[in-house]
Protein backbone atom coordinates (compact mmCIF):
# COMPACT_ATOMS: atom_id res chain seq x y z
CA UNK A 1 0.00 0.00 0.00
CA UNK A 2 2.42 2.76 -1.73
CA UNK A 3 0.02 5.11 -2.03
CA UNK A 4 0.08 8.88 -0.46
CA UNK A 5 -4.11 8.79 -0.26
CA UNK A 6 -3.67 6.08 2.30
CA UNK A 7 -2.19 8.42 5.02
CA UNK A 8 -4.76 10.85 5.11
CA UNK A 9 -6.07 11.70 8.45
CA UNK A 10 -9.07 9.95 8.68
CA UNK A 11 -7.95 6.62 10.43
CA UNK A 12 -8.86 7.88 13.54
CA UNK A 13 -12.51 8.28 13.19
CA UNK A 14 -12.98 6.41 9.95
CA UNK A 15 -14.46 3.13 12.04
CA UNK A 16 -17.34 5.68 12.97
CA UNK A 17 -18.68 6.83 10.14
CA UNK A 18 -20.74 5.00 7.62
CA UNK A 19 -19.69 6.17 4.15
CA UNK A 20 -22.42 7.36 2.07
CA UNK A 21 -21.38 5.83 -1.49
CA UNK A 22 -23.26 8.02 -4.90
CA UNK A 23 -25.32 5.23 -7.01
CA UNK A 24 -22.31 3.40 -9.41
CA UNK A 25 -23.24 3.17 -13.20
CA UNK A 26 -21.62 0.46 -15.16
CA UNK A 27 -18.21 0.95 -15.10
CA UNK A 28 -15.82 1.99 -18.42
CA UNK A 29 -12.73 0.94 -19.45
CA UNK A 30 -10.11 3.76 -18.26
CA UNK A 31 -6.79 2.23 -18.99
CA UNK A 32 -6.80 4.15 -21.92
CA UNK A 33 -5.76 7.03 -19.66
CA UNK A 34 -2.29 5.06 -19.10
CA UNK A 35 0.96 6.26 -20.62
CA UNK A 36 2.25 3.64 -23.13
CA UNK A 37 5.57 2.50 -23.71
CA UNK A 38 7.27 5.06 -25.73
CA UNK A 39 5.38 7.71 -25.41
CA UNK A 40 6.88 9.44 -22.14
CA UNK A 41 10.49 9.54 -23.00
CA UNK A 42 12.90 7.41 -20.36
CA UNK A 43 9.78 6.21 -18.57
CA UNK A 44 8.45 2.66 -19.24
CA UNK A 45 5.23 1.16 -17.64
CA UNK A 46 6.08 -1.82 -15.36
CA UNK A 47 3.92 -4.88 -14.81
CA UNK A 48 0.37 -4.41 -15.08
CA UNK A 49 -2.05 -1.97 -14.35
CA UNK A 50 -4.48 -2.61 -11.21
CA UNK A 51 -8.25 -1.56 -11.44
CA UNK A 52 -10.41 -0.71 -7.94
CA UNK A 53 -13.98 -0.89 -7.93
CA UNK A 54 -16.68 -0.04 -5.68
CA UNK A 55 -15.97 -1.43 -2.13
CA UNK A 56 -12.44 -2.95 -3.41
CA UNK A 57 -10.97 0.62 -3.41
CA UNK A 58 -10.48 -0.47 0.59
CA UNK A 59 -8.27 -3.18 -0.56
CA UNK A 60 -5.80 -0.93 -1.48
CA UNK A 61 -6.28 2.10 0.68
CA UNK A 62 -7.83 0.71 3.49
CA UNK A 63 -8.58 3.53 6.29
CA UNK A 64 -8.30 6.10 3.23
CA UNK A 65 -10.98 5.07 1.84
CA UNK A 66 -13.79 6.51 3.07
CA UNK A 67 -12.94 10.20 2.00
CA UNK A 68 -13.49 9.01 -1.53
CA UNK A 69 -16.53 6.89 -0.90
CA UNK A 70 -17.73 10.32 1.00
CA UNK A 71 -16.76 12.44 -1.86
CA UNK A 72 -18.41 9.94 -4.81
CA UNK A 73 -16.19 7.17 -5.74
CA UNK A 74 -16.24 5.03 -9.06
CA UNK A 75 -13.23 3.43 -10.25
CA UNK A 76 -9.03 3.71 -10.01
CA UNK A 77 -6.33 2.24 -11.83
CA UNK A 78 -2.85 2.51 -10.54
CA UNK A 79 0.24 1.83 -12.61
CA UNK A 80 3.97 2.10 -11.84
CA UNK A 81 6.43 3.68 -14.14
CA UNK A 82 10.19 3.29 -13.84
CA UNK A 83 13.39 4.44 -15.58
CA UNK A 84 16.96 3.54 -16.70
CA UNK A 85 17.96 3.70 -12.98
CA UNK A 86 15.96 2.06 -11.31
CA UNK A 87 13.67 5.13 -9.94
CA UNK A 88 9.97 4.56 -10.19
CA UNK A 89 6.69 6.68 -10.11
CA UNK A 90 3.31 5.72 -9.32
CA UNK A 91 0.16 6.40 -10.99
CA UNK A 92 -3.05 6.64 -9.91
CA UNK A 93 -6.52 7.86 -11.74
CA UNK A 94 -9.45 8.46 -9.49
CA UNK A 95 -12.79 8.07 -11.40
CA UNK A 96 -15.10 9.92 -9.51
CA UNK A 97 -19.01 10.39 -10.46
CA UNK A 98 -18.88 13.95 -10.99
CA UNK A 99 -16.24 16.59 -11.93
CA UNK A 100 -17.52 18.70 -8.52
CA UNK A 101 -16.52 15.26 -6.54
CA UNK A 102 -12.94 15.14 -8.51
CA UNK A 103 -12.21 18.71 -7.36
CA UNK A 104 -13.52 18.25 -3.70
CA UNK A 105 -11.07 14.82 -3.28
CA UNK A 106 -8.19 17.04 -4.77
CA UNK A 107 -8.59 20.36 -2.40
CA UNK A 108 -8.97 17.86 0.24
CA UNK A 109 -6.26 15.80 -0.62
CA UNK A 110 -3.39 18.73 -1.53
CA UNK A 111 -2.81 20.58 1.09
CA UNK A 112 -1.05 23.88 1.23
CA UNK A 113 2.56 22.62 0.33
CA UNK A 114 3.73 22.43 -3.47
CA UNK A 115 3.13 24.69 -6.65
CA UNK A 116 0.24 25.13 -8.61
CA UNK A 117 1.27 23.87 -12.18
CA UNK A 118 -1.15 24.60 -15.38
CA UNK A 119 -1.75 21.02 -15.96
CA UNK A 120 -5.42 19.56 -16.27
CA UNK A 121 -8.36 21.59 -14.66
CA UNK A 122 -5.98 22.73 -12.18
CA UNK A 123 -3.02 20.76 -10.83
CA UNK A 124 -0.03 20.79 -7.80
CA UNK A 125 3.39 19.87 -7.86
CA UNK A 126 5.62 19.21 -4.84
CA UNK A 127 9.11 17.47 -4.02
CA UNK A 128 7.85 13.74 -4.80
CA UNK A 129 3.82 14.33 -5.64
CA UNK A 130 1.53 15.67 -8.09
CA UNK A 131 -1.88 15.94 -8.31
CA UNK A 132 -4.27 17.34 -10.72
CA UNK A 133 -7.98 17.38 -11.10
CA UNK A 134 -9.87 17.13 -14.48
CA UNK A 135 -13.32 16.38 -15.61
CA UNK A 136 -14.57 13.85 -13.03
CA UNK A 137 -11.00 12.19 -12.79
CA UNK A 138 -8.11 13.11 -9.79
CA UNK A 139 -4.98 11.93 -10.73
CA UNK A 140 -1.86 11.39 -8.03
CA UNK A 141 1.50 10.83 -9.17
CA UNK A 142 3.98 9.31 -6.56
CA UNK A 143 8.16 9.39 -7.08
CA UNK A 144 9.78 6.59 -4.91
CA UNK A 145 11.88 9.12 -3.29
CA UNK A 146 13.22 12.83 -3.39
CA UNK A 147 15.81 12.26 -6.00
CA UNK A 148 16.17 14.39 -8.81
CA UNK A 149 15.62 11.60 -11.54
CA UNK A 150 12.62 10.42 -10.04
CA UNK A 151 10.73 13.85 -9.26
CA UNK A 152 11.57 15.32 -12.93
CA UNK A 153 9.35 12.67 -14.36
CA UNK A 154 6.65 13.42 -12.53
CA UNK A 155 5.29 16.35 -15.01
CA UNK A 156 6.06 14.51 -18.20
CA UNK A 157 3.75 11.65 -17.21
CA UNK A 158 0.96 13.65 -15.95
CA UNK A 159 1.15 15.59 -19.40
CA UNK A 160 0.62 12.45 -20.85
CA UNK A 161 -2.11 11.53 -18.85
CA UNK A 162 -3.55 15.13 -19.38
CA UNK A 163 -3.37 15.23 -23.00
CA UNK A 164 -5.61 11.81 -23.47
CA UNK A 165 -8.38 13.15 -21.05
CA UNK A 166 -10.61 15.41 -23.09
CA UNK A 167 -13.31 15.75 -20.98
CA UNK A 168 -12.60 19.08 -18.48
CA UNK A 169 -14.62 19.97 -15.55
CA UNK A 170 -15.54 22.86 -13.38
CA UNK A 171 -14.88 24.16 -10.08
CA UNK A 172 -18.23 24.22 -7.95
CA UNK A 173 -19.64 27.60 -7.89
CA UNK A 174 -19.93 27.80 -3.90
CA UNK A 175 -16.35 28.30 -3.70
CA UNK A 176 -16.88 31.97 -5.52
CA UNK A 177 -18.66 32.72 -2.12
CA UNK A 178 -15.13 32.90 -0.46
CA UNK A 179 -14.28 35.29 -3.06
CA UNK A 180 -14.64 38.16 -0.55
CA UNK A 181 -13.15 41.36 -1.05
CA UNK A 182 -9.59 42.64 -0.11
CA UNK A 183 -9.16 39.35 0.94
CA UNK A 184 -7.68 36.05 -0.53
CA UNK A 185 -7.42 32.10 0.56
CA UNK A 186 -4.91 30.63 1.08
CA UNK A 187 -6.45 27.41 0.35
CA UNK A 188 -10.09 26.11 -0.18
CA UNK A 189 -11.20 22.26 0.95
CA UNK A 190 -14.83 21.89 -1.04
CA UNK A 191 -16.81 19.72 1.08
CA UNK A 192 -19.20 17.06 0.46
CA UNK A 193 -20.24 15.34 3.92
CA UNK A 194 -19.20 15.25 7.57
CA UNK A 195 -15.81 13.36 7.57
CA UNK A 196 -14.33 16.11 5.08
CA UNK A 197 -15.36 18.83 7.44
CA UNK A 198 -14.19 17.11 10.72
CA UNK A 199 -11.04 16.07 9.33
CA UNK A 200 -10.85 20.36 8.48
CA UNK A 201 -11.83 21.08 12.10
CA UNK A 202 -13.51 18.76 14.50
CA UNK A 203 -16.67 21.06 16.23
CA UNK A 204 -18.82 17.70 17.36
CA UNK A 205 -18.84 14.37 17.90
CA UNK A 206 -22.24 14.19 16.11
CA UNK A 207 -23.13 15.35 12.73
CA UNK A 208 -24.74 18.71 13.84
CA UNK A 209 -24.81 20.76 10.80
CA UNK A 210 -26.25 18.11 8.46
CA UNK A 211 -23.63 18.91 6.23
CA UNK A 212 -24.48 17.72 2.22
CA UNK A 213 -22.53 20.80 0.53
CA UNK A 214 -19.77 22.65 1.87
CA UNK A 215 -16.64 25.35 1.23
CA UNK A 216 -14.09 26.37 3.86
CA UNK A 217 -11.46 29.43 3.11
CA UNK A 218 -8.40 29.37 4.76
CA UNK A 219 -6.83 32.84 5.59
CA UNK A 220 -4.18 32.85 7.67
CA UNK A 221 -5.60 33.83 10.92
CA UNK A 222 -9.30 32.48 10.54
CA UNK A 223 -11.24 30.38 8.42
CA UNK A 224 -14.54 30.53 6.83
CA UNK A 225 -17.13 27.93 6.10
CA UNK A 226 -20.02 27.85 4.27
CA UNK A 227 -22.71 24.97 4.33
CA UNK A 228 -25.26 25.02 1.45
CA UNK A 229 -28.64 23.49 2.15
CA UNK A 230 -32.06 23.04 0.16
CA UNK A 231 -33.48 26.27 1.45
CA UNK A 232 -33.96 28.49 4.47
CA UNK A 233 -35.92 26.25 6.40
CA UNK A 234 -33.57 23.77 5.98
CA UNK A 235 -31.02 26.31 7.26
CA UNK A 236 -32.31 27.07 10.32
CA UNK A 237 -33.19 23.92 11.58
CA UNK A 238 -29.65 23.28 11.15
CA UNK A 239 -28.35 26.24 12.37
CA UNK A 240 -30.75 25.59 15.80
CA UNK A 241 -29.57 22.02 16.23
CA UNK A 242 -25.50 23.11 15.51
CA UNK A 243 -26.48 26.16 18.54
CA UNK A 244 -27.95 23.56 21.01
CA UNK A 245 -24.91 21.37 20.36
CA UNK A 246 -22.34 23.50 21.04
CA UNK A 247 -23.78 25.12 24.08
CA UNK A 248 -23.30 21.75 25.95
CA UNK A 249 -19.86 20.87 24.41
CA UNK A 250 -17.52 21.15 26.85
CA UNK A 251 -14.31 22.20 25.34
CA UNK A 252 -15.97 25.50 24.36
CA UNK A 253 -16.48 28.04 26.53
CA UNK A 254 -18.42 31.93 26.83
CA UNK A 255 -21.25 30.60 24.63
CA UNK A 256 -23.05 34.02 23.85
CA UNK A 257 -26.51 33.93 21.88
CA UNK A 258 -27.61 36.71 19.45
CA UNK A 259 -30.55 35.55 18.86
CA UNK A 260 -29.50 35.47 14.94
CA UNK A 261 -26.07 34.03 15.21
CA UNK A 262 -24.12 32.34 18.11
CA UNK A 263 -20.42 32.05 19.40
CA UNK A 264 -18.18 30.14 21.23
CA UNK A 265 -14.68 30.15 22.90
CA UNK A 266 -12.39 26.92 21.86
CA UNK A 267 -10.03 25.34 24.57
CA UNK A 268 -6.95 27.23 21.80
CA UNK A 269 -8.54 30.67 22.45
CA UNK A 270 -10.44 30.61 18.35
CA UNK A 271 -13.67 32.48 18.33
CA UNK A 272 -15.98 30.22 16.83
CA UNK A 273 -19.78 32.34 15.70
CA UNK A 274 -22.34 30.35 13.11
CA UNK A 275 -25.19 32.33 11.49
CA UNK A 276 -27.47 31.16 8.99
CA UNK A 277 -28.76 33.51 5.66
CA UNK A 278 -31.17 32.32 3.33
CA UNK A 279 -30.27 28.45 2.34
CA UNK A 280 -26.85 29.07 3.31
CA UNK A 281 -24.89 29.02 7.01
CA UNK A 282 -21.71 30.79 7.66
CA UNK A 283 -19.38 29.88 10.19
CA UNK A 284 -16.26 32.17 11.56
CA UNK A 285 -13.02 30.32 13.12
CA UNK A 286 -10.48 32.36 14.14
CA UNK A 287 -8.99 35.09 16.37
CA UNK A 288 -10.90 37.42 18.47
CA UNK A 289 -9.11 40.17 16.87
CA UNK A 290 -11.07 39.67 13.28
CA UNK A 291 -14.76 41.06 13.11
CA UNK A 292 -17.04 37.80 12.71
CA UNK A 293 -19.89 39.67 11.01
CA UNK A 294 -17.80 41.94 9.12
CA UNK A 295 -16.80 38.62 7.07
CA UNK A 296 -20.18 37.24 6.82
CA UNK A 297 -21.54 40.23 5.60
CA UNK A 298 -18.77 40.38 2.56
CA UNK A 299 -20.06 36.69 1.84
CA UNK A 300 -23.55 37.77 1.65
CA UNK A 301 -22.39 40.53 -0.37
CA UNK A 302 -21.57 38.29 -3.13
CA UNK A 303 -24.93 36.53 -2.79
CA UNK A 304 -26.34 40.03 -3.26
Amino acid sequence: MNSLSAIISVLAIAAVITPTQEPVTTQHDISGYLPVPGSVEGWRPVGSPRVFEGEDLYDFIDGGAVIYYEYGFRQTITQEYENDDGQSIHLEIYEMTSSSSAYGIYTFNRGVEGNRVDIGDEGTIADYYLYFWKGNFLVTLIASDFNKGASEGLLPIAIEVDKRMTKTGYRPSLCNMLMIEGQTPLHIIYLKGTLALRNVYYFAADDIFGLKEGVVGDFGDFRLFVFKYNDAKESNRWYATARDAMRKEQRFVNFTDYDDEFSVVDEQGLVMQMKPYRSYSFVYLGTPDVDPRAMFYKIESNLR
